[in-house]
C-alpha cells in the first residue's frame, strides 16, 4: 500500500513535470495576411490639412 507521504511526493513531482511541459510548449506562429487598402485608407484629399502642412509656423 502507498503511504500518504509517498502519495504527496508523487503529486508534487507530477505537478512540477506538468508545469515544465506547459512552459516548454510553444504556440504556433500564425502568419497574418498583408493588409488590404480600403477606401478609408486613401491619402488626404487635396485642400485638407493632411499632416504638418499649414501648421502655422
Amino acid at each position: 500500500m502507498i503511504s500518504y507521504n509517498n502519495l504527496f511526493v508523487g503529486t508534487v513531482v507530477g505537478f512540477v513535470v506538468s508545469a515544465i511541459l506547459v512552459t516548454a510548449a510553444r504556440f504556433p506562429v500564425i502568419a497574418t495576411p498583408p493588409r488590404r487598402r480600403s477606401s478609408t485608407d486613401s491619402p488626404a484629399a487635396p485642400g485638407s490639412s493632411g499632416g504638418s502642412a499649414n501648421c502655422g509656423a
